[in-house]
């Protein structure tokens, strides 16, 4: 039936070869891999395939990744296929032309551009136009790249996401390969057993455990909050040796404390910022606020690229340091609103990184963090006395964080967690677990959500305040408009 009803709309059926992995791996052992077939697919997002396209021959890859267990970079693939090759006067044994009858691009939309919709190959400004009769074709190299008999490959056809994904884990291929162990990843634990394509997104997350989220991933949090308080007691130390003259009563140290705090958290924050943007730079070719859908695509295979993996740990050392900096001494106390914001943030690094949703993770600091440097610099210069200054800032943190807390992060969490997740991860809406962490996840999104509105409100009574009332009173709005809750209590 399926054949008469692909036949019907104009596809040529194809079969799934189910020995392809053991009879490439048999053929060429110990070697390397290059999957190709007619018209290639891609994992990039392009004008034309907004989600990639996918094709036999990434497929094949994929296969010969997760069920073969071949290492990322001993399995290639010829982006624009055979038809790319020919296009680019490449040297091919025998003849070749392309091949106007093959399969044509799944639920091709007429609308798009530069794409010929009969044949399924994205045309290029330049390509050479297709002979107007098929000539015979170089059969063996494409049925070793679609990884079957003849011109039958590896038919069923996933996502095309799935594939950017694998893209991505090619590219880290400096990451060694661990023991493949299953019950340290998360996701062994949420993710159901009886699904065979998660479970060899399993296998292969075993196989290459250090290019993905794990268990043991954000244990250099540890060292980097010991490490974060170390600093902090030295600049404590080094700041009260400069300020000591100046130290002449009771009301002057407790500013001084405040001056301290302020200059302390503003360094780290801006560092944290400045870390978290490039991290998001080095991702936007396929996440960030201008793609949210993005940042799912490829679950649960999208690898966490080395200096992501490092800046979550800076990230969750950083909350660890400034939820016991009080505890310790070393720093001013935080309110108690401010001390759930850094409960719900840790849970949020946490859970983002263990499912496999850091880039989501990854999106809503860098969103969160841009505010907060002027917030400091603003509370800095109102301890120094600089009035212009302070204003200027305060003005400037209160134009930033509206459009960055109060439009883009709701735009972020309910585009993104709310809809953007169901759509790209299906595990959500097919399985207990997986939906019961995505509420989860939601719910921390709409804790922070909620809270940049309650602070928002307090912003706008102390810009009120900026206008009419005397300069103690404003102290007194700022101080209860703090979203980081420093300087709200003096040294215990």
């Amino acid at each position: 039936m399926k054949v008469i009803a692909y036949s019907f709309n104009g596809v040529q059926a194809i079969e799934s070869n189910s020995e392809f992995v053991a009879e490439a791996l048999a053929a060429a052992p110990g070697k390397k891999f290059i999957c190709l077939c007619e018209a290639g697919g891609t994992m990039r997002q392009t004008v034309n395939f907004p989600q990639g396209k996918p094709s036999r021959s990434l497929q094949a890859a994929y296969k010969l990744l997760a069920e073969g267990g071949a290492a990322p970079g001993d399995v290639v693939h010829l982006e624009r296929g055979l038809y790319g090759w020919y296009q680019a006067d490449l040297p091919i044994v025998g003849d070749y032309t392309p091949d106007l009858g093959r399969t044509p691009m799944a639920a091709a939309d007429p609308t798009l551009q530069n794409v010929s919709q009969t044949v399924g190959y994205e045309a290029k400004e330049g390509d050479k136009a297709a002979a107007p009769a098929p000539a015979k074709k170089n059969c063996a190299g494409r049925a070793a790249a679609a990884g079957g008999r003849g011109a039958r490959g590896a038919c069923r056809t996933p996502p095309a996401q799935q594939w950017r994904g694998m893209e991505r884990l090619g590219a880290l291929q400096g990451h060694s390969r661990g023991p493949a162990s299953l019950t340290g990843d998360p996701l062994w634990w949420v993710l159901p057993s009886g699904d065979s394509d998660y479970a060899a997104a399993l296998r292969l997350r075993a196989q290459h455990r250090e290019a993905f989220s794990r268990f043991d991933g954000l244990w250099g949090s540890v060292g980097l909050c010991v490490a974060f308080l170390s600093l902090r007691l030295v600049f404590n130390n080094a700041f009260k040796t400069l300020t000591r003259a100046r130290c002449s009563s009771k009301e002057r140290q407790q500013l001084l404390d405040k001056i301290e705090e302020e200059i302390w958290v503003t360094l780290g924050g801006s560092l944290l910022l400045v870390a978290g943007w490039q991290c998001l730079a080095s991702v936007s070719g396929y996440c960030g606020v201008h793609d949210t859908a993005g940042c799912y695509a490829g679950w649960p295979l999208i690898p966490v690229e080395p200096n992501v993996h490092k800046y979550f740990n800076v990230e969750l050392g950083w909350y660890f340091h400034l939820m016991l900096k009080h505890a310790l001494g070393l720093g001013l106390a935080d309110t108690g609103a401010m001390g759930a914001h850094h409960l719900a943030t840790v849970a949020l690094i946490v859970t983002s990184y263990l499912l496999n949703v850091h880039l989501v993770g990854l999106l809503v600091f860098g969103v969160l963090n841009l505010s907060s440097p002027l917030l400091h610099l603003s509370k800095l210069a109102s301890n120094l006395e600089m009035r212009r200054a302070k204003t200027g800032l305060f003005a400037a943190f209160a134009a930033v964080f509206f459009v960055t807390r109060v439009l883009v992060f709701p735009y972020v969490v309910l585009k993104g967690a709310v809809h953007d997740a169901p759509a790209g991860i299906r595990a959500i809406t097919q399985y207990f677990w997986p939906c019961v962490c995505w509420l989860g996840c939601n719910a921390l999104l709409l804790v922070l959500c909620g809270m940049q509105f309650v602070w928002f409100k307090a912003v706008l009574r102390v810009l009120r305040a900026a206008l009419k009332a005397t300069n103690k009173e404003l102290e007194a709005e700022m101080a209860s408009a703090d979203p980081a809750g420093t300087g709200a209590k003096a040294h215990a």
